[in-house]
């Protein structure tokens, strides 16, 4: 598997979790929402999360929906 920033960050900032995103990620065909949200600091931004599922999997966050839609792709 070719490493990328997003795997590598995912990894650092979320180990616990780690598998279960890279196995997500490699879904073909996966569907994610792109929306408003705030971080665990209060901060607003645009998440990635992985569309139906409960409790929401958070993919990653950027500070625009540009951003975000770049990673998507």
């Amino acid at each position: 598997m070719a490493r990328t920033t997003w795997d590598l960050e995912f990894k650092a900032d979320s180990p616990a979790s780690y598998a279960e995103a890279i196995e997500l990620a490699a879904t073909t065909g996966l569907v994610v929402d792109v929306e408003r949200e705030t971080t665990v600091l209060g901060d607003a931004c645009v998440a990635i999360l992985v569309a139906d599922r409960t409790p929401a999997f958070w993919m990653d966050h950027k500070p625009s929906r540009k951003a975000a839609e770049a990673l998507c792709k």
